[in-house]
């Protein structure tokens, strides 16, 4: 008997392997993936798919909130009586968890890549590049019987804790004004942090100086200075980076769209605006309160 569950405990290897083999797939298609900011998701791009995908995270939490919930009935931890539909819901239900995992999935693939600039990204990424290697490592455990009896519950609660991770450092992240506790400041501890926050991340259109036929944007405090400025069209604008932090520029509505590369402390990016128009831009690392205008006029 001790010679059994031996064998059967060490076969476990084998979806263990499995899981660490997708998983690691995942994470090298990030590295190699050409990330779009402007990515379109049902027809919505850049910061506008956060609540498009908040709803569909929250929709997977539920399902996986039932999965555990109708796993612990079937198996008879729940003293009421099973009704005949139980075991096809709980199998409905986790693929259809999995569906809509999957434009997600797809949009933060394309969008965002792997991201660890802080606590919250770091930990939102790494899940992610886990949950499909732990989901293959549920069906193979589901589907083969001579492994252990605590394999499944154990595959099961992983898959439910990375849902879990997933949804509090991204759904909860923007329903919560950008904060998920313990992984992200909120919107009032950054305005606390720089207290130049309320003068800088506002404003009206405005003339900004030209240096050198160059117009200078500084990100400052995590905001925009200014905000929201007019230029004529050939502009050439210059953001500089004075926060410790990663920055970028994604222009996302406009005549025209762009997507910067990161660039940190003292790191500057330039654009040149010929299309007389409205641009709508951000920094997609802090879009809570990095967002701006540039006006180009003929």
């Amino acid at each position: 008997m001790a010679d059994r569950r031996s064998g059967s405990a060490a076969r476990l290897l084998i979806p263990l392997g499995v899981a660490l083999a997708i998983s690691a797939g995942v994470y090298l298609l990030t590295q190699v993936i050409t990330l779009d900011i402007n990515t379109s998701l049902f027809g919505q791009s850049a910061a506008d798919t956060f609540s498009l995908k908040s709803w569909l995270a929250s929709g997977v939490l539920a399902l996986a909130a039932f999965q555990v919930f109708s796993a612990l009935w079937i198996y008879g931890r729940l003293s009421w009586r099973k009704p005949r539909w139980l075991g096809l819901a709980h199998r409905v239900s986790g693929y259809a968890a999995i569906v809509l995992t999957l434009p997600i999935a797809y949009h933060c693939l394309r969008s965002y890549g792997f991201r660890n600039y802080d606590r919250r990204t770091a930990v939102h990424s790494t899940a992610g590049c886990f949950f499909y290697g732990a989901f293959a490592a549920k069906v193979i455990i589901v589907r083969w019987r001579r492994l252990p009896g605590w394999a499944l519950p154990i595959a099961g609660g992983t898959m439910f804790a990375l849902v879990s991770v997933l949804w509090y450092s991204a759904a909860l992240w923007y329903f919560n004004d950008f904060d998920s506790p313990g992984l992200s400041p909120s919107l009032s501890a950054v305005r606390a942090t720089y207290p130049g926050y309320a003068k800088t991340a506002g404003g009206v259109a405005a003339r900004p100086a030209v240096v050198g036929g160059v117009v200078p944007v500084a990100y400052k405090g995590i905001a925009i200075t200014p905000a929201n400025i007019t230029v004529k069209a050939g502009t050439t604008i210059k953001w500089t980076n004075f926060d410790a932090t990663l920055h970028n520029v994604a222009v996302t509505g406009g005549p025209a769209k762009l997507s910067s590369p990161a660039f940190g402390g003292g790191g500057t990016y330039k654009a040149r605006f010929v299309k007389p128009g409205v641009y709508h831009y951000l920094c997609t690392f802090h879009p809570g309160t990095m967002t701006g205008t540039i006006t180009v006029t003929p």
